[in-house]
């Protein structure tokens, strides 16, 4: 997981799914990149029995992150709301598989490429995230065509077409909130 902790980030449901995902596959940790847990959600974690298969990295430089994401199984971004979604392109170019909520803005990032499950529901994340695991390891040429897809979607998006639209994106929602 990228990103912080900000309610609509929904760390609870990653954290939920997280548990979820253990209890069916007990060899899997959690890498979260990004702020650290708030004090409710590290109760969270030490209350679903996971906060010691979490690792947490803050302000890491971009090659670490390249390096992390290059090495994972799985992206989960398990957010109710997203301006643009740029961990899912991130970790595509690595050609790491995601995971992300079922919103718009996702599905415009990672098309076809990634997979999808519906905000909140911990036991669609669990499936279809262990779905995804079971496939990295048991089925290698389905798997290797995954990553090759991530790959193929990250590749869609250019810092500069990136930029503008995250730009557009954000005058449209100051616009939004102005008229309110």
């Amino acid at each position: 997981h990228i990103g912080s902790t900000i309610r609509r980030k929904r760390i609870d449901i990653l954290l939920k799914t997280f548990s979820e995902i253990r209890k069916r596959l007990d060899d899997v940790r959690l890498i979260r990149i990004g702020s650290s847990f708030t004090d409710e959600q590290e109760k969270l974690a030490d209350n679903l029995g996971v906060a010691g298969f979490i690792d947490t990295r803050e302000n890491i430089p971009d090659k670490e992150l390249c390096q992390i994401l290059a090495r994972s199984t799985l992206l989960l971004l398990t957010s109710e709301a997203e301006g643009f979604g740029l961990p899912v392109v991130e970790a595509m170019a690595a050609g790491t598989p995601v995971l992300c909520s079922d919103l718009a803005v996702l599905r415009e990032v990672g098309g076809d490429a990634a997979k999808y499950a519906p905000v909140g529901d911990v036991e669609k994340w669990a499936d279809e995230a262990c779905s995804l695991l079971e496939e990295s390891s048991a089925f290698p040429d389905s798997w290797r065509a995954r990553r090759d897809a991530s790959r193929r979607q990250a590749q869609k998006f250019s810092w500069e077409n990136t930029a503008i639209n995250c730009v557009l994106i954000n005058k449209e929602m100051l616009e939004e909130l102005t008229l309110r």
